[in-house]
């Protein structure tokens, strides 16, 4: 799923080595070193981002009763799925006499949560040769693109898509997407302070938003026309914010 690509790094004062980002320093006096970034520092990322955060509260098609309460029942065959047209009406012609007619009907939020290690667009080794401390920016190399990650008919679906996306912009006030771009050349997230005669492996994540929450359908006869109650199919998953890159120190050591 990542590609953590090694590139040169440029050693002056102080030097950096990436993968997948870079930061240069001001000094000139600089050499050229192709050194990879540590495979135990990639699995400290690595480790971060598939670390299981969230746990959705049910999964699974449910049937609302009259009293509100909800009752497991078997999955929904795609084929009596239908989507609602523009102007609010919808077609029951490709359904099968003996079907019934499962008619989107709205996303229904429960609760959004951020995942700060979402997804990893690189790691860069800094390498403090001074006796001062250096702050210090991360600065993509390589563009990279972070995408959602969510339910089968969430990802398969605009309107309910958009729907899952405006439920977390609505109820958690964040701004959301399908995908980012963390584009080649471009500082995110704050400073990080390096310590004097330290190397330090920086690492940028992409934050997601994850959220619990259900695709609701109303129940039709066969021919549409009459209503014979609510399902839920509970599908959430993970969309990208757009605002947000969360940065740190992912290892460190003194200079030897």
């Amino acid at each position: 799923m990542k590609v953590f690509r090694s590139l040169l790094s440029i050693f002056i004062s102080s030097t950096v080595l990436t993968a997948g980002a870079f930061v240069v320093s001001a000094e000139e006096d600089s050499s050229i070193s192709n050194n990879d970034i540590p495979e135990y520092v990639l699995e400290k990322v690595r480790e971060k981002v598939e670390e299981v955060t969230y746990e959705p509260k049910k999964t699974g098609t449910y049937k609302v009763l009259p009293n509100g309460e909800e009752v497991k029942v078997p999955d929904i065959p795609d084929h009596l799925k239908i989507m609602k047209r523009d102007d609010g009406s919808f077609s029951t012609q490709s359904v099968p006499d003996d079907g019934y007619v499962y008619v989107y009907d709205h996303y229904d939020w429960d609760a959004t949560q951020k995942d700060w290690y979402f997804e990893s667009t690189g790691t860069i080794r800094y390498t403090n040769n001074l006796n001062t401390t250096a702050e210090v920016y991360y600065e993509q190399q390589t563009t990279k693109e972070v995408d959602w990650d969510v339910g089968v008919d969430i990802g398969g679906s605009t309107s309910i898509g958009n729907d899952f996306l405006g439920s977390i912009e609505v109820n958690a006030n964040l701004s959301v997407n399908r995908s980012k771009n963390f584009l080649e050349g471009r500082k995110y997230g704050a400073k990080v302070s390096i310590p004097g005669n330290t190397v330090a492996y920086i690492t940028n994540y992409a934050v997601g938003a994850n959220t619990d929450g259900a695709i609701v359908y109303r129940k039709y006869s066969p021919s549409g026309t009459s209503w014979l109650g609510m399902y839920k199919d509970y599908q959430g998953g993970t969309a990208v914010i757009e605002t947000d890159a969360h940065v740190e120190i992912t290892d460190s050591e003194p200079i030897s």
